[in-house]
């Protein structure tokens, strides 16, 4: 037997010794449905959000709708990213534009034009653990920015991205514990320090998604779960419940899965 680590929380709690029989059981908490075209986010309190081109929709930790307010004035959103309980960023890449959205999805202060910051082509952006910063993509000149969206205006970037890391298509960015986490289409995962100084990297042709939580690092492979502490694969790869995910997130002991037309709320446990 070989004593294994599982994330706090994530994996459900503590370390504990594994044998090759041991299992992961997942057990369905309930669902949403979302479209094709929909976007979506969780935040720390379980919030569901979902968006199409017309609204975007709040639902509680229970999964029961809670707000819903139109987003036709905002263009068709690319991403939603919960900064805390009390404040939502939505980022739209056709405007390029990004708006503060309180808890009621109402619209809480001007919306900003990333032109203004010259930024000529974001594409992704990412909340950081900095108060009021985030993290903004711009495609175009191959250049990752932390900007400021306080009072204190402060910035700091990653230049020549494509020629530091030979990074193809930016599909995903996530912060944690001061790291910030890039994957591209293909596959592969770059993760930078607070500086922007590229600590290493991991990479699988067949990615479907990954997470980060407590700085465990956990990605869908082939409908595998494999979850790596920095470089190091803490546990052989661990079958999802249902066949067909293509995004997760964590939040509050809870896996949520992103399939064709639904989010899937998951709790798990060892047995």
């Amino acid at each position: 037997m070989i004593r294994k680590f599982i994330l706090s929380a994530f994996l459900l709690i503590t370390s504990v010794s594994l044998s090759a029989q041991d299992t992961l059981n997942w057990k369905l908490c309930g669902e949403v449905p979302i479209a094709e075209d929909d976007i979506w986010s969780v935040d720390v309190l379980g919030n569901v959000y979902v968006s199409n081109y017309k609204k975007i929709t709040k639902y509680d930790s229970t999964l029961r709708v809670r707000f819903s307010q139109s987003i036709k004035s905002f263009g068709r959103l690319s991403a939603i990213e919960p900064m805390n309980t009390m404040k939502l960023v939505v980022f739209s890449e056709e405007q390029q534009s990004i708006c503060i959205l309180d808890n009621t999805l109402t619209l809480s202060e001007a919306c900003i034009d990333l032109s203004l910051h010259a930024i000529l082509n974001a594409t992704k952006i990412a909340i950081s653990a900095q108060p009021d910063k985030l993290w903004v993509f711009d495609q175009l000149n191959s250049r990752l920015q932390l900007m400021s969206l306080g009072s204190v205006k402060q910035s700091q970037e990653v230049r020549n991205m494509q020629g530091i890391t030979g990074i193809g298509e930016l599909v995903k960015m996530e912060e944690n514990q001061n790291d910030l986490y890039v994957s591209d289409r293909l596959g592969q995962i770059f993760i930078f320090d607070i500086y922007g100084t590229l600590k290493w990297s991991v990479a699988a042709s067949n990615l479907s998604d990954f997470t980060v939580y407590d700085g465990y690092l956990v990605r869908i492979i082939d409908n595998q779960l494999f979850v790596h502490k920095g470089e190091e694969q803490m546990l052989d790869p661990r079958p999802l419940p249902v066949l067909g995910i293509r995004e997760l997130h964590f939040s509050g002991g809870f896996y949520y899965f992103r399939t064709a037309d639904k989010i899937l709320k998951y709790s798990a446990h060892w047995g």
